[in-house]
């Protein structure tokens, strides 16, 4: 009669694991508005940032470079969330206090 408890416990305990594994593959679905909107946002970030950065060289840094990079980087981002992180990511290559990205508010 002990088998059969343990059976039991072992076979809610893999129910478990199937059940995590399955939401964990769910989560990883790639919301294509979402990074659309994180890349229209981007766009417009550079824009503006060569459009009123104080210092036309941007003090040495390859802002081309840089935006570059985001943009390949949006292409890996499963939500608006981490587009937003990308987009900070890029500003804040210019190390400068006075520039950052404060993204839209949402409803929650």
């Amino acid at each position: 009669m002990s088998a059969h408890p343990r059976s039991r416990l072992l076979t809610a305990a893999l129910l478990a694991c199937v059940l995590a594994a399955l939401s964990a593959s769910a989560q990883k679905k790639v919301d294509k508005a979402g990074q659309e909107n994180a890349r229209v946002m981007l766009h417009q970030v550079r824009d503006s940032i060569e459009k009123n950065y104080y210092d036309p060289s941007f003090h040495g840094f390859d802002l081309n470079a840089r935006f570059e990079e985001a943009e390949k980087k949006l292409d890996d981002v499963p939500d608006l969330s981490t587009g937003l992180g990308v987009i900070a990511w890029a500003v804040e290559g210019l190390n400068d206090s006075h520039t950052a990205f404060i993204p839209p508010l949402r409803n929650v």
